[in-house]
């Protein structure tokens, strides 16, 4: 099964002890830990030279240690300073004024019965930065650095996403390290706001609540936790209640006739799990999901250029921690089907490796993933985050039937119903969410595919021959600027244009957009300029599919 998380970020100070070095049974559970495969960061507020002097040889037990409240990062290959060192003319403020402090690399480290004080210089010298507390301490460091930015800094390191970390903390400066994190986790003795918050509060305090997680069910992967934080609203049920979709640990099948909607609700769970930062591989044999590549950190690959290897996939996820989308419309049908299986079988390997990428959306699943199809005896659904888009349902694999959680099924008209396995009762029907993006059916295909013969628009000029054609709308909108002013007024007194884009395209929306321009030629009694038509027909085409 593959490991749901690969590092586990640690406070110090009343998590993984009390006072003190941590127990030897607490140095256990962290070295079984790292045999087992985990990668374990220290996250703490103390200066590193304090940290040595209560935990000495803290660094041979952590991959890295984050100190100073997010400020530094210790590895081995050295000590880096995340943030500026806070001025030094508060040192000598401070010592005006009798408060007791200590500099580290980057903050400055008080008690808290020195707040006022601070406040108020902080406030005369006019600086940026911001006041921590830790339960009796008080830390001065840069504005916007936290113990969630400086793990979030220790993981890149790694190489490992904060969707595969568990954070574990007990105090008021531990909130961003459990939120950064996938699961969130409190100690037995967190301060009560912590525990508010937390994923999951430990049964035992600080070191025997870290060491018994540490060997717990959870991170062997016999247990599941879905988290509240990390959830996809993907539309509202007739009483107006969000339907959430768990962004971990659950497999989607979308299906759903030809244009029900499926594609529309498969980008639309996929741009939720991009805005919620998970790294999602869409393999794209239709050329429907080409939008998504507008939001951030996500990246088109292939249509009229050059496909990478299924090998290359995972190293373009690792090296930008970011999410693809593989344009397959492009390859002869049978190419087609046997690089998704090619494809598929690389992306599992690659999450075995490295976690990446999180989800995997599959869509024509029923044709690699069919009784007979080349990738059903290399899916692995208990790796959990496929989502599978089909309007064949009945023709998946036993393996994929059998490894689904949650069942959405298009019904047409922005409409759906919703299963998840477990709950008892029919398929609860609901309206689908807002996308983000434009969503283009076979978009790619549409643009730079080659229609057959008998499915192009042919150009007619009334005065002469023309054997001008256009086999994609990358060749329409080409043509129509060479097209003659008298057969544009031809085809659009003909509804010609509209009625291909409807017919062959099936692209609804295009079609309503040039059937108001034929129509408004002909409110116009046939006086509309020619020229100013031709205009009107190519900014359609290109507003909707952002052709040059």
């Amino acid at each position: 099964m593959l490991r749901r998380y690969r590092a586990i970020g640690v406070d110090f100070d009343g998590t993984l002890t009390s006072e003190g070095p941590p127990s030897a049974d607490v140095l256990a559970s962290l070295r079984e830990a790292r045999e087992d495969g985990l990668r374990l960061v220290l996250v703490t507020g103390r200066i590193l030279a304090e940290l040595s002097n209560v935990f000495p040889g803290a660094e041979d037990c952590f991959d890295c240690i984050v100190a100073e409240n997010g400020a530094v990062l210790a590895r081995p290959a050295g000590l880096r300073r995340l943030a500026p060192p806070i001025p030094l003319e508060l040192d000598e403020a401070f010592r005006k004024r009798a408060v007791p402090f200590r500099r580290g690399q980057v903050l400055l480290a008080t008690v808290m019965s020195s707040a006022p004080i601070v406040w108020e210089e902080l406030s005369r010298l006019g600086l940026e930065c911001q006041i921590v507390q830790n339960r009796g301490e008080l830390m001065v460091v840069p504005a916007g650095v936290t113990k969630g930015t400086g793990l979030a800094a220790a993981l890149a390191e790694l190489g490992i996403s904060p969707h595969a970390a568990v954070g574990i903390g007990d105090a008021e400066n531990d909130h961003s390290l459990l939120n950064l994190c996938e699961l969130g986790v409190a100690v037995a003795n967190a301060v009560p706001s912590l525990k508010a918050h937390a994923d999951l509060v430990l049964a035992e305090p600080a070191g025997r609540g870290v060491a018994d997680f540490l060997r717990g069910p959870l991170l062997r992967g016999e247990e599941e936790i879905c988290s509240p934080r990390w959830l996809i609203e993907v539309g509202r049920f007739d009483d107006g209640a969000p339907v959430c979709i768990p962004a971990d640990g659950v497999n989607v099948l979308i299906e759903g006739a030809t244009l029900s909607g499926k594609s529309y609700a498969a980008g639309l769970l996929a741009e939720g799990l991009l805005v919620l930062g998970y790294s999602i591989c869409v393999l794209d044999p239709e050329g429907d999901h080409m939008g998504l590549g507008g939001l951030h950190a996500c990246m088109t690959v292939g249509g009229k250029r050059p496909l990478p290897s299924p090998e290359q996939l995972g190293d373009l996820l690792r090296s930008t921690f970011g999410s693809l989308v593989v344009d397959l419309s492009l390859l002869p049908r049978p190419g087609r089907v046997a690089t998704s299986a090619s494809m598929l079988d690389a992306l599992q390997r690659e999450r075995e490796r490295s976690g990446f990428p999180h989800w995997i959306l599959l869509d024509e699943a029923h044709v690699p993933l069919g009784a007979e199809g080349p990738a059903c005896s290399l899916y692995r659904p208990e790796q959990k985050g496929f989502c599978l888009v089909t309007y064949q349902p009945e023709r998946l694999c036993a393996r994929a039937r059998q490894g689904l959680d949650v069942v959405i099924t298009a019904v047409g008209d922005g409409h759906a119903t919703l299963r998840e396995r477990g709950v008892p009762g029919p398929a609860r029907p609901f309206v689908l969410g807002d996308r983000i993006t434009g969503h283009v059916r076979h978009r790619s295909k549409y643009v730079h595919a080659e229609l057959p013969w008998d499915r192009r628009f042919y150009f007619r000029d009334p005065a002469q021959t023309t054997w001008h054609s256009a086999g994609n709308l990358e060749q329409f909108h080409h043509e129509l600027r060479r097209c003659s002013l008298a057969g544009v007024e031809h085809h659009v007194a003909g509804h010609d244009f509209s009625r291909w884009v409807d017919d062959v395209l099936q692209d609804a929306e295009l079609a309503a957009r040039l059937r108001e321009i034929e129509a408004e030629s002909r409110a116009s009694g046939g006086t509309l300029p020619a020229e100013r038509l031709r205009d009107a027909l190519r900014d359609a085409v290109q507003q909707r599919y952002r052709l040059m």
